[in-house]
């Protein structure tokens, strides 16, 4: 992505200020990081795993993270990540915005379920 740092952002430059980010480039992130094509430590990846984990069941892992920036007076929200299964990975990029008058309460809920039903065989 494009990131744009300065004094005044640098404590929060991947949410405010003119960096950005596309789906795209986040769904490349997230592949690279599962095939270990990432210049990080294998004790970094291996604690990546551990945080990442959003759920498991059997031999199943959901992996990824949430976001969410305010840009221009509207609210941004993405979940990103994949599901691991004995028989392949599968990824999601989920960015949304809520129509005025959403309850802001579900809103990590609703971008975790859209995630969920983007995966589901």
């Amino acid at each position: 992505g494009d990131m744009v740092i300065t004094d005044s952002t640098i404590d929060a430059f991947w949410l405010e200020g003119a960096s950005t980010v596309t789906p795209l480039q986040q769904l490349d992130l997230l592949r690279r990081l599962h095939d270990k094509k990432l210049p990080i430590t294998n004790a970094t990846y291996e604690t990546m795993m551990q945080v990442m984990t959003v759920a498991a069941s059997g031999d199943s892992v959901l992996r990824g993270k949430t976001g969410w920036a305010i840009r221009d007076d509207s609210d941004i929200g993405w979940f990103v990540g994949w599901l691991q299964t004995p028989r392949n990975v599968r990824y999601t990029v989920v960015c949304i915005s809520p129509k005025p008058g959403f309850d802001m309460t579900r809103w990590t809920a609703v971008r975790f379920q859209l995630a969920q039903q983007s995966l589901a065989d």
